[in-house]
């Protein structure tokens, strides 16, 4: 299980709530308290990277993930097409890489 996360979707959570503790934080802590296990998985990196990087998980979550790029978006669907599953909880790439509001999300 890999539990994905960036730095844009970081600042714009902690930009626009009270907590400053990220939804992936929490959605780890959720995983280990349930004995799950699961690593944190960082997506700045080389795209192609990223795609061989989540071929190693069967599944991967994306909480409250809402700055994608659009090749970020396009690893995902590959992603799923490939079998993988993706749990994704509130915004999933409302905001593209200049913070623009897409609609619909990146993930709908």
């Amino acid at each position: 299980m890999g539990v994905v996360s960036s730095s844009w979707s970081k600042i714009i959570y902690e930009q626009t709530s009270s907590s400053k503790v990220s939804p992936a934080h929490y959605m780890g802590q959720m995983l280990l308290d349930m004995l799950v296990p699961f690593e944190y998985i960082i997506t700045e990196s080389d795209i192609t990277d990223v795609n061989e990087l989540l071929a190693n998980y069967k599944a991967i979550i994306l909480p409250h993930f809402p700055s994608m790029t659009d090749a970020q978006i396009n690893v995902h669907h590959d992603y799923l097409h490939n079998g993988g599953a993706v749990y994704a909880t509130y915004n999933k790439g409302k905001y593209d890489d200049d913070r623009v509001t897409r609609s619909p999300q990146g993930l709908d």
